[in-house]
């Protein structure tokens, strides 16, 4: 690593090749610039946790087409913008979590369909794009948790079929609609709770009789 007009950039060398997975130390970084990963070819997982990156560009992480982990969690991510996972064709799981993202483009994770896990817990969303995960058929595991979601799309979820696991907790949800979760045939974890929710019956508004847990918070 060194420093660029008070920015620290990653530097890595060809010895990347032989081991599969890089983990940058904390604190230091402001941007990656991938461009110097070119000859990582095997790279398969990197974690920049507790960094300042800010904004990821488009086609910041093209090299690195065999990527399959991504985490960025606890940085200072304002914007992810459109293209900016471009390459990542085989990732499975990225956490984005604990960042100060407040809205997501559309087409921001159409570059990434074989995601299993992805976590946008502690940020500063509001909404979500109404195909946000529409290209995402193999997501399983979904953390929108901690952030200041309002309300959802009708029929955000209607392509995730194979999720198990959503977790909608601490955000500031006021009802449900029917039909938001209709599609999820294999959830068995709903995490509904610490919002401001009022339902007497949730099983019935929430169409669950496919769900193995649902955690609802019904107080007043």
């Amino acid at each position: 690593m060194h420093g660029e007009s008070g920015r620290r950039r990653l530097r890595v060398d060809e010895n990347i090749q032989s081991d599969p997975s890089l983990e940058a130390p904390p604190h230091h970084l402001t941007r990656v610039d991938f461009g110097s990963l070119a000859e990582a070819k095997t790279l398969r997982e990197l974690s920049l946790e507790g960094n300042q990156i800010k904004v990821l560009h488009p086609n910041d992480l093209r090299t690195l087409a065999h990527l399959e982990k991504l985490s960025l969690p606890a940085n200072r991510l304002k914007f992810v913008w459109s293209g900016a996972l471009n390459g990542l064709g085989k990732l499975e799981n990225l956490d984005l979590s604990a960042n100060r993202v407040k809205s997501l483009e559309r087409g921001v994770l159409a570059d990434v369909p074989e995601l299993k896990r992805l976590s946008l817990s502690d940020n500063r969303l509001k909404r979500l794009p109404k195909v946000l995960f529409s290209d995402l058929a193999y997501l399983e595991h979904l953390d929108l948790s901690q952030n200041k979601i309002k309300k959802l799309p009708n029929d955000i979820f209607v392509y995730n079929s194979k999720l198990q696991s959503l977790v909608l907790k601490k955000n500031n949800l006021r009802r449900i609609k029917p039909g938001w979760f209709v599609n999820l045939l294999n959830l068995v974890d709903l995490s509904l709770e610490d919002n401001a929710i009022k339902v007497r019956t949730p099983g019935h508004l929430l169409e669950v009789d496919t769900f193995v847990s649902v955690t609802l918070n019904t107080s007043t």
